[in-house]
């Protein structure tokens, strides 16, 4: 605590702007890297659900198919 009494007022001003410098880039860094994850989850989620939707529609595809041939069957026969 003497130390800090000891500095000059320049001196106290430059020491406690590199500590919120510090403090400042240690909660950017733990954001970057939170974002990351949860831009990871997100693209992850996203194929996730596209397939499943893109599989729906596959499946709704081949049943208007099969459909449109059981109604031109129908009218040969």
């Amino acid at each position: 605590m003497k130390l800090l009494n000891n500095l000059k007022f320049a001196s106290k001003l430059i020491l406690s702007f590199i500590c919120i410098a510090a403090f400042t880039a240690i909660i950017g860094y733990i954001g970057i890297h939170n974002m990351d994850k949860l831009n990871t989850n997100a693209k992850l989620m996203y194929e996730y659900n596209f397939k499943s939707i893109e599989i729906l529609s596959e499946i709704k595809k081949n049943y208007s198919m099969i459909s449109t041939d059981l109604r031109i069957f129908s009218i040969i026969l």
